[in-house]
């Protein structure tokens, strides 16, 4: 094949000696944990080679011993399946999920890995794939002949990483997936299949139901039950404390083996590549959230971008504007390679937030590490898409199959222009904002203005004068900051008490809950307050100024609190359901035991019974509520219709209620809470927009003082989940 040209990023020229060296204590915990995986295998393979051949000789002298011989056969040979039933069965990454491109499709990415391994002095990849979302891992095609047999290893990048990277910056994380092709295959693989064995071992399946279904029957069976219930039972609590010991050791050695790959990227790309690549990835994740969210809206109006990544980028713009901050998600600038030995990326304090369980160190202590000492190298800012031949053809494969995955397409669907989806999520956007004035006052809190009718007799039995109309409004939003951050620093102390193990018991604790919640109480009080007088201001601000801006509001609010009241019911039921569909996706039924399950199951029904009967009364009110005119959607719209695109679940009999129907009836849930979410801030955004126009005409019409300026200040977008590199 001829030499290809391919950009490749300078390597550091000073790296410290012995920089990626492990350490002895790490050198020792690897030791331990391969020594004692491989003593596990050892007495496996005696326990599954002996109890074959006792079985295997109960049945040769079955013909002299009779009974002995027949209960041996059976003991040894029913422990032995017990001990093979899950040998074979081992977890491989879902390919389908994924593209795998190769070198004549993409020969630049080829030659930068070829050279990439050469540095780093590690064998290729034996397989490369592309995913639409944020995988960026090295995966191991483990089974049992990875005792002996070196397994094969696929590189899976992630796209929406890669859109978020320059080149140093993915030579970098990319020398951090290597770093750990270089820590011990044979280590890795005994340790896998080892992991394997134990939890085929611990599982329960049809080996454990024959047994237990024995162990209950009204028979002789019922002794053959329990003399093959008490092996099973020992064997199975032996290695489940080994399983723990296994999994408590690697938890270290992982740790230790992140640490190692970040200083093997800072190696050959410096260690400003390697902690702005991890800064990059957790901006990526956010836009990438933030896209995807958007991107089911257009879905709702048959719009399907063929560029999800084009609205990943601009998603960041978006936050940055939300944020007022340019650089947001963007790594500090440096003068020099060598500035950023002083320069602290990540907070200290963000290490308080990182999970104990996740073996992947905080962030900060990554910064740290590799960074003592430092490595200094030029960085390349060039895109990471330039290694990839035609990327526009790629990401459409990707966008195309990132909406497969989630059955938001038919196959063969045209995909649509980004930019004609971006001017639809642009628009969104437009109409979901507010006047910066309002200091967040409707950031996570629903209105309660009252009951509208009463105040509604107000206004027409005590109409206030236009000069006091316009004084109120002038103060209308004063102070606000102060009251929207105390409301704020209140919710994020009550949440930490709820955090805290022993708020339930502790007496000190509970009293300061108490105490929170009052204060609360008094907060949501004036914020009540606030609702009404803002109420009473615009609505006698539009009848001043001509009847149909009056109605238009009016019918505005009344649209807006029935929206409002089904966007909770909805919510209240998403967040109730999703614990026990979540629950559901992971319990197994047999391990926590038929009593246990059947009462979580019993929990369940009666949950997702309640969520559709609540979900059945909204949709009914719902068919009686039109939308008014919003962007994208027709006036007099059916408001149900939105809201569920298919006819509700029927309710099954008691008997027949089934996983699926479950699931199903979850996904009916959570198109209900999102998609009136959606219309909860579109209403909300166009109804303050309203009253702020309504407030200027009233004070040009009255020769008033004109209203401060519009300031566009976008309403809460839902966070994505951050996630880690492999």
């Amino acid at each position: 094949m001829p030499a290809v040209d391919f950009p490749y990023p300078s390597s550091p020229v000073d790296v410290p000696e012995g920089y990626t060296d492990y350490s002895d204590e790490y050198r020792s915990k690897q030791r331990n944990l391969t020594v004692g995986v491989v003593f596990f295998l050892l007495f496996y393979l005696i326990a599954v080679v002996s109890t074959f051949v006792l079985a295997v000789a109960g049945l040769i002298l079955l013909g002299r011993l009779h009974i002995f011989a027949f209960l041996g056969a059976l003991f040894f040979g029913t422990t032995f399946l017990f001990l093979v039933k899950g040998l074979f069965r081992y977890k491989q990454i879902e390919k389908d999920d994924f593209l795998e491109i190769t070198d004549p499709d993409h020969p630049k990415l080829f030659g930068f890995l070829r050279q990439l391994c050469d540095e780093i002095g590690t064998d290729e990849p034996d397989a490369v794939f592309v995913a639409p979302g944020l995988e960026f891992m090295v995966s191991y095609r483990i089974n049992l002949l990875s005792i002996a047999v070196k397994p094969k290893r696929d590189l899976i990048l992630g796209v929406a990483l890669i859109n978020s990277w320059n080149l140093s910056e993915f030579k970098a994380v990319l020398g951090h997936e290597f770093g750990h092709f270089a820590q011990g295959t044979a280590a890795k693989s005994f340790f896998f299949v080892g992991m394997e064995i134990c939890l085929g071992i611990l599982k329960e399946d049809w080996f454990d139901t024959g047994v237990r279904k024995m162990k209950e029957s009204q028979s002789a069976l019922a002794i053959v039950g329990w003399m093959l219930w008490v092996p099973s039972a020992a064997f199975r609590f032996v290695v489940d404390k080994l399983f723990v010991l296994f999994a408590t050791q690697r938890h270290y050695v992982a740790r230790e083996g992140e640490f190692h790959a970040d200083r093997v990227g800072a190696s050959i790309a410096g260690s400003n590549a390697i902690t702005h690549g991890l800064y990059r990835t957790d901006f990526a994740a956010e836009t990438y959230g933030m896209a995807h969210f958007e991107l089911l809206k257009a879905a709702d109006h048959k719009l399907y971008t063929s560029d999800l990544y084009y609205h990943q980028h601009a998603a960041g713009d978006i936050l940055r504007k939300k944020k007022k901050d340019p650089d947001f998600g963007r790594p500090p600038k440096l003068e020099t390679p060598l500035h950023g030995k002083k320069v602290q990326v990540f907070d200290e304090a963000s290490k308080d937030d990182h999970p104990d369980s996740d073996y992947h160190p905080a962030n900060y202590d990554r910064e740290e590490h590799v960074k003592k000492p430092f490595v200094a190298a030029d960085e390349d800012e060039r895109s990471a898409w330039i290694l990839f031949n035609s990327p526009v053809e790629l990401r459409e494969r990707l966008t195309y199959k990132m909406y497969r995955l989630g059955k938001k397409i038919k196959k063969g669907t045209e995909l649509d222009d980004p930019k004609v989806v971006q001017k639809f999520i642009d628009d969104e956007h437009e109409e979901t904002t507010c006047d910066e004035r309002y200091c967040g006052a409707y950031d996570g809190r629903y209105l309660n203005p009252g009951d509208l009718d009463e105040l509604d007799e107000l206004i027409r039995k005590e109409p206030r004068e236009d000069a006091r109309l316009a004084a109120v409004y002038g103060k209308l939003y004063d102070d606000l900051g102060d009251k929207v951050e105390d409301r704020k620093d209140l919710l994020d102390e009550l949440a930490a008490l709820k955090k805290n193990t022993d708020g339930a018991t502790s007496k000190r604790l509970r009293k300061a809950r108490k105490k929170i919640e009052r204060e609360l109480d008094d907060t949501h009080d004036w914020f009540r307050t606030l609702d009404r007088r803002v109420y009473l201001v615009y609505m006698q601000m539009a009848y001043r100024i001509r009847n149909e801006l009056y109605y238009d509001l009016f019918n505005r609010y009344r649209f807006h609190m029935a929206v409002q009241g089904i966007y909770k019911t909805a919510t209240d039921q998403y967040d109730e359901c999703e614990f026990y569909y979540i629950a559901l996706t992971n319990i197994d039924p047999q391990k926590v035991g038929p009593d246990a399950w059947n009462e979580f199951f019993g929990e369940m029904l009666f949950v997702f019974r309640e969520a559709r009967s609540a979900l059945k009364k909204l949709l009914r009110e719902a068919r009686e509520i039109d939308l008014p005119a919003m962007k994208h959607f027709d006036e007099g719209e059916c408001l149900a219709d939105f809201l569920l695109d298919e006819d509700l679940l029927r309710e099954p009999g008691e008997t027949r209620i089934t996983a699926k129907w479950i699931g199903k009836l979850f996904r009916q849930i959570e198109q209900v809470q999102r998609k009136s979410g959606r219309l909860y801030f579109k209403s909300l955004g166009g109804m303050l927009a309203k009253q702020e126009t309504g407030a200027s005409q009233f004070s040009a019409m009255k020769g008033f003082a004109k209203a401060a300026p519009v300031v566009a200040a976008a309403l809460p977008i839902p966070e994505p989940e951050v996630v880690v590199l492999d």
